[in-house]
């Protein structure tokens, strides 16, 4: 681009109107992105940055020449928020990464680049009228399109488009709210909770203020399921010992005299009524059941090996039943379908490159599928007598609120979740007056680190989940990733050069180590020869090793601390560690910490001059983190910031954390440099929405 040319996003002529890039089409005069001839919905700020970014293949388009192009010099302040949101959106249509770009490549702390093959057209234009030897080509032109129309009606009367979906907000209190929320058509359940008391809410459909239900729970640890269709139960698992998995006892619970009933001896991770209220479907960690209403006798429908089986739904007809299957290795989820008999098991949109997807119920009378990925939801036709595949799903909501996973819907033209306005404050502990303080102006960040030298601060943005590293007054902010791929544990490198951070780089894959690069923004695998998973990595003091463990989710690996040696990409097995994860490397190298994976996760210590593991406190303990000085861990029991202090063997309070007041996905601590530990305050503000769609 020659010096002092601005970049437009708007058509240059007619050649540069339509413009084609692998499977994907961007039509600048409508504003429309469709791949493989299906519409993508683009917001108007991204496509405006897409079509610039296509404007100039090859070259760098600044992050200050897409700022004009978006908002001009009507902006003032911090636009980079703003601007971070839209790329992803791109990329997120594209299903492009950062990492491994195949469209957008990101040069850290400039801009952006389009690498990907594109191709201008033109739109078609017709220099003279049709001649009268073309007439037979028109009149067959004109049979053949009123036979395509035919076809077309035909098709839509058994194949529904998707119509707009539209929500409202139906409370506005102070409640936490588990999903998900049931209806009889009148009122409103759900889960809620308020200063650590959990009960069972309920709302008018019109919305309003929730009530809380008269009813005793049957454990502390709940569920909801379902409701049954006559209203008069709740279907829930609970527990008050809770562990690795979410296989808890089901209970029925009465909603007018608040009685519970175990439903026979089931253990389950999810269930429902069928539509005649009759029976029962759950799901084991791999399996689908059906028992009847009292809980006996039990059907199994299928087994699926290797895998997690959770949001087991039944179709309005009674013959179909729906759940979602997560690989344990690479923690993704996909909607799966089987017939009652346990027949005809099947993918539902296996073209859908959606990272994780789950099964959200039915809408039209069925005609229409729901489901739920990256807090949105999307819909796609049931099949028809004309439909021949499965359709990609179209997505109805846009991003903003975050709406929960966990729906139950069998509704013709309504249904409801939990919506998440996201934010979160990071704060530090000011050990002299005892309270927590925002750091960078309380900037809505979580898992952050800073390096050793105090200089810059690395942490993951909250809700958009990218890694991102600023100096530690806040200036010079600089991304490194970007969605889908999810950066989680970034941490410095004893130089300060380089980052290491667990993160996937595709769906379907497991859970790898990255190490980024602080001045290049180049970032490599750091354990290619290692192909299970890889989760909270830890460098050595001399920065030539890394100790990490396997995700937490996974159940195909054997559970133990790997050693990598970066300079040979030897990895081996550190000494005792069966059965530990999530391991933290003394700053001067003699100690490690960890904790245990089954049962109570007790705090772990290992020291290599006798190369002996010993127990250091039997409390549940969460996210345990070295003190700069190496003299003593801080780590989270239950409501509580603790310290155990090494020399003295023994454990103190830190500071009260009242449940709900973590926030972040991972609701975990950091530390600074200065031996300051780091947390991100919960803003969130989940709230019960009504989501119907447009009457046609």
């Amino acid at each position: 681009m020659l010096p002092g040319t601005k970049r437009s996003w708007e058509p240059v002529g007619d050649r540069d109107s339509v413009i084609k890039f692998g499977v994907f089409v961007a039509d600048v005069r409508t504003g429309e992105l469709s791949k493989n001839g299906i519409r993508i919905r683009l917001a108007d700020q991204p496509f405006r940055i897409l079509v610039a970014l296509l404007r100039s293949p090859g070259e760098l388009v600044t992050r200050e020449e897409l700022r004009q192009i978006l908002w001009g010099d009507d902006i003032a302040g911090d636009f980079e928020q703003g601007l971070n949101r839209s790329v992803n959106k791109v990329r997120e249509a594209l299903c492009d990464t950062a990492v491994n770009p195949r469209y957008v490549e990101t040069l850290p702390g400039r801009g952006y680049r389009f690498i990907g093959p594109r191709k201008a057209e033109a739109p078609p234009v017709i220099d003279k009228p049709p001649s009268h030897h073309l007439r037979w080509k028109l009149i067959l032109g004109v049979i053949g399109i009123s036979l395509a129309a035919g076809a077309y009606l035909a098709v839509r009367w058994t194949k529904p488009t998707v119509p707009p979906l539209h929500w409202r907000k139906l409370t506005t209190d102070n409640y936490s709210k588990i999903p998900p929320v049931l209806t009889d058509g009148s009122r409103l359940y759900f889960l809620a909770g308020y200063r650590s008391e959990p009960f069972i809410a309920q709302l008018s459909a019109s919305g309003g203020l929730p009530m809380k239900l008269p009813i005793t729970l049957p454990g502390p640890d709940c569920t909801l399921h379902d409701l049954s269709p006559d209203g008069d139960e709740l279907l829930l698992t609970a527990t008050s010992t809770p562990g690795r998995t979410r296989l808890w006892p089901l209970w029925s619970l009465r909603i007018g005299d608040g009685t519970a009933r175990r439903v026979g001896n089931i253990l389950a991770t999810s269930a429902a009524y069928s539509p005649d209220g009759a029976q029962i479907v759950f799901s084991t960690e791999s399996e689908l059941y059906v028992t009847a209403r009292g809980g006996a006798p039990t059907r199994r429908v299928i087994e699926l090996k290797d895998s997690f089986v959770d949001s087991v739904g039944w179709s309005r007809s009674g013959d179909w039943l729906r759940f979602s299957r997560r690989d344990p290795l690479s923690g993704q989820a996909a909607a799966w379908e089987v017939r009652t008999d346990g027949s005809r098991l099947h993918r539902l949109a296996p073209a859908w490159d959606a990272p994780s997807f789950v099964p959200a119920g039915w809408a039209l009378e069925g005609k229409l599928g729901l489901f739920s990925a990256g807090g949105n939801f999307w819909a796609a036709p049931e099949p028809g007598l004309l439909r021949t595949g499965a359709r990609q799903p179209t997505k109805l909501t846009s991003d903003e609120p975050e709406f929960s996973s966990y729906v139950r819907s069998q509704a013709d033209l309504k249904f409801h979740a939990i919506g998440i306005d996201r934010l979160g404050e990071l704060q530090n502990f000011d050990a002299r007056s005892k309270s927590w303080v925002p750091v960078l102006d309380g900037i809505s960040a979580e898992q952050a680190e800073y390096a050793r030298d105090g200089r810059r601060i690395a942490y993951v943005s909250y809700p958009q989940r990218s890694l991102w590293v600023r100096q530690s007054d806040g200036t010079r902010p600089i991304q490194f990733t970007s969605p889908p791929m999810v950066p989680l544990l970034p941490r410095w490198s004893p130089d300060g050069q380089s980052i290491a951070f667990s993160a996937q780089d595709a769906p379907d894959r497991p859970m790898r180590t990255y190490i980024v690069d602080t001045e290049s923004g180049a970032m490599r695998l750091a354990v290619p020869s290692d192909t299970g998973s890889q989760s909270d990595p830890t460098w050595s003091p001399d920065g030539k090793q890394l100790l990490f463990g396997v995700s937490a989710s996974s159940a195909r690996e054997n559970v133990y601390l790997r050693l990598a040696d970066l300079r040979t990409g030897k990895v081996s097995k550190l000494e005792g560690s069966d059965g530990l994860f999530s391991p933290r490397w003394s700053p001067d190298g003699t100690m490690v910490t960890a904790l245990r994976l089954i049962g109570t996760r007790t705090l772990m210590l290992y020291r290599f001059r006798d190369h002996q593991w010993v127990q250091l406190s039997g409390l549940q303990c969460r996210w345990p983190v070295w003190s700069p000085d190496g003299k003593s861990i801080f780590f989270l029991a239950r409501n509580h910031l603790m310290r155990y202090n090494i020399a003295g063997n023994t454990a103190e309070i830190v500071s009260e954390l009242p449940v709900g007041e973590l926030g972040g996905f991972l609701h975990g601590i950091g530390m600074s440099s200065n031996g300051s530990p780091l947390r991100t305050l919960d803003h969130n503000s989940p709230q019960v929405y009504e989501l119907e769609f447009a009457q046609r």
